[in-house]
């Protein structure tokens, strides 16, 4: 009896553990006139996750935005509430004007050098977009070609892209710095980027549900406080 009980049980954990999956891990630092924070991404098998953890003057914690882009369905940004495990969907398709990079005019600055890495200093712009963008590209990260196709979808709010090709201009970002018309400065600063092994949870909606009323929707417009 003592070993029907022992071998359920091994199955019983075996059975609930995540499985874990060859992945890339990719961590930035952030910096501004009004936030502080950090950004973390996750991907695996061509899905990606995405954590936003950022300090604003007057909260009392950091706020934190989770999304995932998942490979089974390309065109949708899954925003996640954790604490609440709900979720909203929103559609990323090829008309999203944050997505239509190809009209920014890429201009080389120089090579520069930022800590340890040997950059190409390059400046975007875009007519009629007054925010005035700035990227220091480095091929000196190990296994950059990989991490420039990884998607992250902060990034993609901000119309940044990493995968740059222009003009000789190419490498993953060491520094992103935005300025807006504003005055309001942000700048990306790059931290570490690792091959790693990843659950599949990192990706899953399993357990998530999506708010029955509007009331609980707006958790996801303005994320939710969390620790």
């Amino acid at each position: 009896m003592k070993k029907n009980i022992l071998f359920i049980a091994m199955l019983l954990f075996i059975g609930g553990r995540a499985i874990a999956k060859a992945g890339s891990y990719i961590e930035f630092k952030i910096t501004g006139s009004q936030i502080s924070g950090a950004v973390k991404t996750y991907s695996c098998d061509g899905n990606n996750r995405t954590e936003v953890k950022m300090t604003i003057p007057g909260s009392t914690a950091p706020m934190v935005s989770v999304s995932l882009l998942l490979k089974s369905n390309p065109d949708t940004t899954y925003v996640l509430n954790v604490k609440d495990k709900m979720y909203s969907e929103s559609k990323t398709g090829k008309d999203d004007q944050n997505h239509k990079y190809g009209n920014y005019e890429i201009t080389i600055v120089g090579k520069e050098k930022i800590g340890n890495y040997n950059c190409t200093h390059i400046k975007l712009h875009r007519d009629g977009d007054k925010t005035e963008r700035e990227m220091w590209l480095s091929k000196d990260i190990a296994g950059w070609k990989t991490y420039t196709a990884t998607k992250n979808s902060f990034f993609e709010r901000l119309n940044i892209e990493t995968d740059q090709k222009t003009k000789g201009a190419e490498g993953y970002p060491v520094r992103i710095s935005i300025h807006e018309a504003t005055g309001d400065l942000m700048q990306i600063d790059f931290v570490k980027a690792e091959k790693k092994d990843l659950s599949e949870y990192l990706f899953s909606l399993k357990g998530y549900k999506k708010p029955k009323s509007q009331l609980q929707t707006r958790s996801f417009v303005n994320p939710v406080t969390e620790q």
